[in-house]
C-alpha cells in the first residue's frame, strides 16, 4: 500500500501540473465567458427598454383607437337620433295628410250623399210631372197609343 501512496501522490501532482498548466486557457475562456454573459446582459436590457417602447407606442396606439372608436359611436348614435326625429317628423305629417285627405273625402261623401239625395226627390218630381203631361198629352190627344 505504501506503492499507492507515492503513486497516488505522483498521480496528484502530476493533474496538479496539468491543471495549472491549463490554468491560464481556462482563466482566458472564464474571462471571455463573463464578456459574453456581459454583452448578453446588454443585450437583454436593450431588449427591455425597446420592449417597453413598444409597450408604450401600443398603449398609445390603443388609447387612439378607443378615443375613435368613442367618437364614431358618438357619431353614429347622433345620426341615428337625427334619423329618429326625421321618420317621426315624416310620420307626424303623413298622418296630418291622411287625416286631411279622410276629412274631405267625408266632406265630399256627405256632398255626394246630399247630391244624389236631390237627384231622386227632383227624379221622382219629374216622373210626376212626366206622368202628367202625358195625362194631358192622351187626354187633348186620345188617338195617340200609350208608350209603356
Amino acid at each position: 500500500m505504501a506503492a499507492k501512496n507515492p503513486l497516488k501522490t505522483a498521480g496528484l501532482a502530476g493533474l496538479e501540473n496539468l491543471v495549472q498548466s491549463m490554468m491560464p486557457d481556462m482563466m482566458k475562456k472564464l474571462v471571455e465567458l463573463e464578456q459574453n454573459f456581459s454583452l448578453m446582459r446588454h443585450d437583454i436590457a436593450s431588449m427591455h427598454e425597446k420592449f417597453a417602447g413598444i409597450d408604450q407606442k401600443f398603449a398609445a396606439l390603443d388609447k387612439k383607437l378607443d378615443t375613435r372608436a368613442n367618437e364614431l359611436e358618438r357619431m353614429i348614435d347622433n345620426r341615428v337620433h337625427e334619423l329618429e326625429i326625421k321618420m317621426y317628423d315624416r310620420f307626424e305629417s303623413t298622418r296630418d295628410v291622411i287625416n286631411e285627405v279622410g276629412s274631405q273625402v267625408n266632406g265630399v261623401d256627405k256632398k255626394l250623399e246630399a247630391y244624389v239625395s236631390i237627384t231622386r226627390d227632383t227624379a221622382g218630381a219629374y216622373k210626376d210631372l212626366l206622368e202628367r203631361v202625358v195625362r194631358v198629352e192622351m187626354i187633348q190627344n186620345p188617338k195617340r197609343k200609350r208608350a209603356i
